[in-house]
């Protein structure tokens, strides 16, 4: 059987068919009149400009990378732009304050001044839109490439 499982991943690697990934992220949206909707198996994508928070719909929470700094082998950015993307219309958010917080390495960080600790291989965004939107996203990253 292991040999039959091995014959079909070596042929499917071969063959070039894309594998999906498990998405492991979660986003977290809390209105500022109480209500809240979460997604569970969000994909999150990490690339050197911006990090994509994709679930299955067809939506995307775009964090554009901008005056980051490396704390502890972490890369903070205190002031990310926050984009929001339904059926390819970007909108722009307006955000009161937003927070990256992404670990690319292979050991658990903890994030300075605070209690979380990110795992390796993870990223944490905290976002507060001018509305009083709460925005919290967590997850493994599932890539390095734009979605």
């Amino acid at each position: 059987m292991k040999f039959v499982r091995w014959c079909l991943i070596v042929s499917v690697l071969a063959l070039g068919l894309p594998i999906p990934s498990l998405a492991n992220g979660l986003v977290r949206i809390e209105q500022s009149d109480g209500s809240s909707k979460v997604y569970h198996g969000v994909e999150i994508a990490n690339t050197d400009a911006a990090v994509y928070f994709v679930p299955a719909s067809s939506e995307e929470l775009i964090i554009q990378k901008r005056g980051c700094t490396s704390e502890d082998q972490i890369q903070v950015c205190p002031t990310p732009d926050v984009e929001f993307s339904r059926y390819g219309v970007i909108e722009d958010l307006l955000v009161s304050h937003a927070f990256l917080f992404v670990n690319t390495t292979q050991q658990s960080h903890q994030i300075r001044k605070s209690r979380v600790t990110l795992s390796p291989n993870t990223l944490m965004v905290e976002i507060l839109t001018s509305k009083g939107t709460f925005i919290r996203a967590l997850g493994i990253v599932d890539s390095t490439s734009t979605p």
